[in-house]
């Protein structure tokens, strides 16, 4: 037998010589159809797509790619390590793009240090840095930092609430920052960022940090706006935090003697916030209108109900019950026909038919006079509620036009 022969039937020999030939590694084979389907080697973050200094990516399907890559290539990251990606990209050389954004993203030192040479211009815009403070990851930040890379908006790490990122990148002479990033901050409740930016910033903020961060509830970070800063809020801020139920953060701002108009407790009362309501109605005067009890019964809160009912003058509308009905909010209906004079409409029976609601539209046939109308016949018959036009059917005197259609339940 040949040397020839003998070196490749070799298990040992064979693999060691193929290794210095042209083609694609066995490990990489396996990715190629992944990364060819979904573009990854056309990542639009080259040199050839230069944009500007600043924290917006200038492709908004970043997150979906960069997602979608970490499906693929992770797991070849794990089974065959830095080993793997030389190779791969020595197949696919166009793959370094995603290959770096991917790992700032994910925090992977080494694979930033092994593949992103130093003071490179390979990323124009800050894309790098912008993964790396987004996600948190500040020995990634530390290393960019020290390789020249462009740094990001102060905005980024801040509205992620990472601290130590926006010190870090506070203490560079070339950050920029905007009045957004303490609004961001704020909004999401990262404390400790806005009173770091507070301190050690001038940029300041705008009216939406006090704005966002009461509307989301967090009560020590507008305590905080209010004692520290004077940009102020918008006129409709009490309304608002009214109509998310934020209690805490209603009665600061009432304290500070802040305005709001009778959408306040209209929309508690429609969002169910009884608490919020009760308190308007004992500490403020704006008072509310009939929508207040025709929200509440829209969306089934009796308990408000029967409050507003009680402690309140403005009553409802025939809206009340009816979309009472129309909702199956058999409990609100009863309460409104049994203490309350608006009553309804023909839309009651109607919609609460459409809706399939037969406990509903048997009561209202039971103790209204409103009646229904065709409208309730075709729609139950066109949705196949058998049930509910049998119901109609035995109801036929509440009929307000009598209908010449012959209907089959079938």
């Amino acid at each position: 037998m040949s040397v020839a022969v003998l070196v490749v039937a070799s298990k040992q020999l064979l693999p060691l010589v193929v290794q210095f030939q042209d083609g694609v590694y066995f490990e990489v084979r396996p990715l190629l159809p992944h990364i060819y389907a979904n573009n990854f080697d056309l990542f639009p973050f080259h040199s050839s797509s230069i944009g500007c200094h600043g924290a917006v990516p200038s492709d908004g399907n970043l997150d979906v790619e960069l997602t979608a890559f970490d499906v693929v290539f992770s797991p070849f990251f794990v089974q065959h390590g830095l080993h793997g990606v030389d190779r791969l990209l020595v197949c696919v050389p166009r793959l370094r793009s995603v290959l770096l954004a991917h790992a700032s993203r994910l925090g992977l030192v080494d694979v930033l240090r092994r593949y992103c040479p130093e003071h490179c211009t390979y990323f124009q815009r800050a894309t790098l840095m912008e993964q790396a403070a987004t996600f948190g990851h500040l020995a990634a930040v530390e290393f960019l930092i020290a390789n020249g890379h462009p740094l990001c908006l102060l905005d980024v790490p801040a509205a992620q609430g990472h601290l130590d990122i926006v010190q870090r990148l506070h203490h560079t002479e070339e950050v920029f920052c905007t009045p957004k990033a303490m609004d961001m901050a704020a909004k999401c409740g990262h404390l400790s960022v806005v009173t770091f930016l507070h301190i050690h910033r001038g940029e300041g903020c705008t009216v939406a940090a006090l704005d966002e961060a009461a509307k989301a509830g967090h009560d020590q970070i507008v305590r905080f706006l209010l004692a520290n800063r004077n940009e102020g809020c918008s006129q409709t801020l009490i309304d608002d935090v009214a109509t998310a139920g934020h209690f805490a953060v209603l009665r600061i701002l009432h304290d500070t003697g802040m305005a709001c108009t009778a959408a306040a407790m209209d929309r508690a009362a429609g969002n169910g916030h009884l608490e919020i309501v009760r308190f308007l109605h004992d500490h403020r005067q704006e008072g509310c209108t009939t929508s207040a009890m025709d929200m509440a019964a829209e969306n089934g809160f009796l308990e408000v109900v029967q409050f507003l009912h009680t402690s309140r003058r403005e009553g409802c509308t025939t809206y009340a019950m009816d979309r009472a009905a129309k909702n199956g909010f058999l409990e609100v209906v009863q309460f409104l026909h049994t203490n309350r004079s608006e009553g309804c409409t023909t839309d009651a029976i109607d919609w609460a038919a459409r809706n399939n609601r037969c406990d509903v539209v048997l009561y209202l046939c039971a103790n209204r006079f409103e009646g229904f109308t065709q409208r309730a016949v075709a729609d139950a018959h066109t949705m196949r509620h058998v049930t509910m036009g049998a119901v109609l059917a035995t109801h036929h005197q509440s009929l307000n036009r009598p209908t010449t259609q012959r209907i089959s339940w079938v």
